[in-house]
């Protein structure tokens, strides 16, 4: 039960505020109850001149239209607010109301899933004795100037002892035990987490533990070496001598640091330094130029993997390695170690349309950097970099609230996953090497000079590569700067379900914009030319993993709000996926310039009427995908899925594990998988060979001629469901396929069937075929049978499943 308070005299000023915490309330604590308290009404009522009769009344209104009766509050972010009270501490007006009404609404409280009353619930004695004896022992150590913090061997004979001595019985086992403790955990009375690093220790008082922890995330005052969220790891130890922490028996500065990662707001980075994106200046500071607001962090990248651009499609697939890496499926191969002496004329390169294609903005020359940004050496080194506006790729959430701590985890994610890392070092490739130079040179030249670095701030990021902007996500902020396109001065429309295109209302929606811009670096160097443009298959495995984690991180962390799908009662997704029409994007691409016409110094707001912003849903895309035809613009027409959307046609593939229909004959059913039926089939290597695979459908096809009688019910009931929604359908597909991708494509065992490939229409995966099926089915055969395995044969059969 949370109580919110505010000073009634601030008004529908506080308003903002009060949904701020509403919202947290919700992340923290989904559909508590609450109350929010307006205090200090002896004030509106003693100063009538400001405050006029009805002003507590049309407050009162205000806060229920805003927070208490708002149906699907829980899609909105807000928990359930049970009523709105004024009070007076210095009159006592609705004290009494106020405190009948904390015990109904905490008397009325029930235990999820259950019509149970919290407070009728039965409690073990044993429990209530624990929460004695560990009230009792957090007391005794903080009077002794001791941290409440007690080791799991230490903490269980503690409790053992005092309940024997107390209570004349102590935890009957270790379960008994740790079934207590879990209690107390889930109620607040202690805090214990089973994370490797963690499970060793009991807080024995959790707001000690938030205090700590609050030193080093939320208050600057306190925490001086993080001012814009960075800190060396080694002020810790100046941080905890303050709260008398360098004495204690446990190591404390490791075990904070792995409560910080734990909760994903903050990340150790490089071993050296703590990263804490709450504590980042905002964006406003950012653009405003305030001193220490650029934040820049040098990326995990240690060299560019750049490879010289391929002019020739492959016509015929090759032999697969029975076991692939991430890099092989997902880009194209490093070529590094070749010397590439190519002397083709950059005009033979370019066509008319790129030649005439404006810069994007959100590139922008970044001039005057801070220290920290690789700087150019003018007298060897020139560099110029082209947007090619055409090719840009964009990505749009529009949400219904932005969920409290989004961006620390989204944050804390993105920084260190190994797969961007991977992706970041081929999101150039070589399209013009002069004479007399080589690749080994080009790569030597950009790894000394122009290594990428991310620039941070408490609502987005951005990766900076060549002093300009080669990636940025953040949340859209009108009032800090525009940088691409003003989602505000634009009508937004989009396809409903019945293909009539309607406009969007973003009012009150948040904006997350996702913009990665295609360049063209043309670099000289000691009377060298070297031309690099954006791999374009590089950037969209990197748009699919930014959209993978960000789906991912909504899911886990925000279920009400992540899960796809989800309708307000009145129609309306909690969150849509937009793809703009790129032709639609380019023409109103910083409207506001537009807008306003200067006439005696003067800025007049013109009213013409909004220009319209075309857009697709991603779900949209992928059935377009799947349907293999073109999204259709009602401005521009036919629009390839491949350009706006280039993750949906899994453009980041490589082309030899891109299986095409006619190179797949399917064989057999032979089981059914978690999603679809699996057949056995044979993959065309070439024109005389073949190879055995499993193709794992994801998407329903006949079970052909003998199938049993369940497979063909089971083939039509999944059909019917697909014809009935194919949009959701085949995004559920989609992303199925997206998902076991990234698992089996980091999977790189001997003992795990390898990936072979995926072919996208009928969409489904070919892995290595078993021939004697799964091991459960074996090992199932042999307990019917009577067999009896060897111990040597289980020995090996459990050492091989370990190692895998």
């Amino acid at each position: 039960l949370y109580i919110l308070v505010w000073k009634v005299t601030d008004g529908e000023t506080a308003l903002p505020d009060l949904r701020q915490w509403l919202v947290n309330i919700q992340a923290r604590a989904p559909n508590s109850p609450v109350i929010i308290v307006g205090t200090h009404v002896d004030q509106i009522f003693s100063n009538s001149e400001r405050f006029p009769s009805t002003y507590l009344e049309d407050l009162n209104a205000l806060i229920r239209d805003h927070f208490v009766m708002v149906s699907d509050a829980d899609k909105k972010g807000l928990p359930r607010v049970v009523e709105s009270l004024f009070v007076s501490s210095k009159t006592k007006q609705n004290i009494r109301a106020l405190c009948n009404l904390l015990y109904h609404t905490a008397y009325d409280i029930r235990t999820a899933n259950s019509k149970e009353r919290l407070l009728d619930q039965k409690i073990p004695a044993s429990y209530m004795a624990l929460e004695k004896i560990v009230v009792e022992l957090a007391d005794e150590r903080r009077s002794k100037g001791i941290e409440p913090v007690m080791r799991n061997s230490d903490f269980r004979a503690t409790v053992q002892e005092r309940m024997l001595k107390n209570y004349g019985r102590a935890f009957r086992d270790d379960i008994e035990f740790n079934h207590a403790c879990s209690f107390l955990h889930e109620n607040g009375v202690i805090l214990h987490y089973e994370d490797v690093t963690l499970r060793e220790l009991y807080f024995l008082d959790p707001q000690w533990l938030c205090d700590i922890l609050a030193h080093v995330i939320t208050i600057r005052e306190i925490n001086p070496f993080a001012r814009n969220g960075l800190m060396k790891i080694d002020d810790l130890q100046v941080l905890f001598k303050s709260l008398n922490l360098n004495n204690s028996a446990i190591n404390l500065r490791s075990h904070i640091i792995s409560l910080l990662q734990k909760f994903e707001v903050a990340l150790c980075w490089q071993s050296r330094s703590l990263l804490i994106p709450s504590l980042l200046p905002d964006e406003y500071q950012l653009r405003g130029g305030y001193p220490g607001s650029r934040v820049l962090v040098p990326t995990r990248t240690i060299s560019w993997q750049l490879t010289v651009k391929q002019r020739e499609a492959k016509n015929s697939l090759i032999m697969k390695a029975s076991h692939l890496q991430m890099q092989t499926l997902f880009s194209q191969r490093n070529l590094g170690g070749k010397r590439y002496r190519t002397t083709v004329p950059l005009t033979t390169i370019l066509n008319s349309h790129e030649k005439s294609s404006a810069s994007v903005s959100v590139g922008r020359n970044e001039s005057g950097c801070d220290k920290g940004i690789p700087l150019i050496d003018e007298h060897r080194c020139t560099v110029n970099m082209e947007y090619l506006e055409q090719e840009v790729v964009r990505r749009i959430y529009m949400m219904a609230y932005i969920p409290s701590g989004f961006w620390s985890r989204l944050m804390t994610r993105v920084l260190v996953d190994d797969h961007i890392t991977m992706c970041m070092e081929r999101l150039l490739e070589v399209e013009y090497l002069s004479e007399d130079s080589s690749l080994e040179t080009l790569n030597e030249l950009c790894d000394r000079k122009f290594l990428p670095y991310w620039l941070l701030w408490q609502t987005g990021f951005e990766i900076l590569a060549f002093e300009k902007t080669i990636f940025v996500m953040r949340q859209f902020l009108p009032l800090a700067e525009v940088r691409d396109i003003h989602y505000e001065t634009v009508e937004w429309r989009c396809c409903a379900e019945d293909s009539n295109w309607r406009t969007l209302d973003i009012s009150g929606s948040s904006l997350i914009e996702i913009i990665i811009p295609a360049v063209r670096i043309n670099l000289v160097s000691d009377e060298k030319e070297y031309v690099l443009r954006s791999n374009r298959a590089a950037v969209t495995r990197l748009l699919a993993l930014i959209v993978d984690i960000m789906d991912t991180l909504l899911e886990d962390w925000y279920p009400s709000l992540g899960t796809r799908f989800v309708h307000t009662s009145e129609g309306c997704l909690l969150v849509n996926r937009l793809v703009p029409c790129l032709k639609c994007a380019s023409s109103t691409r910083n409207l506001d310039a537009f807008f306003k016409v200067k006439k005696n110094d003067d800025i007049i707001c013109d009213a013409s009427p909004k220009h319209k912003l075309h857009a697709f849903m991603v779900e949209e895309c992928i059935l377009s995908a799947h349907d293999g035809v073109n999204l259709r613009c009602p401005l521009h027409f036919d629009i390839s899925v491949v350009d706006i959307a280039p993750d949906t046609v899994f453009l980041d593939i490589n082309e030899d594990y891109l299986i095409q229909p006619n190179s797949v004959k399917r064989g057999k059913l032979i089981g059914h998988g978690a999603f679809g039926f699996v057949f056995k089939a044979a993959l065309k290597i070439s024109d005389a060979n073949a190879q055995d695979v499993a193709l794992k459908m994801l998407e329903p096809v006949e079970p052909g001629l003998g199938a049993r009688v369940s497979s063909v019910s089971a083939y039509k009931a999944a059909y019917t469901k697909w014809q009935r929604d194919p949009l959701q359908n085949a995004c559920r597909a989609y992303c199925t396929c997206r998902q076991e991708l990234n698992v089996l494509a980091s999977l790189q065992h001997s003992h795990i069937t390898a990936l072979m490939g995926v072919c996208p229409r009928p969409l489904a995966l070919l892995v290595e075929l078993a021939p004697l099926g799964a091991l459960n089915h074996l090992l199932n055969n042999y307990r019917r049978s009577g067999a009896r395995l060897r111990l040597s044969v289980i020995q090996d059969t459990a050492s091989q499943v370990a190692k895998a």
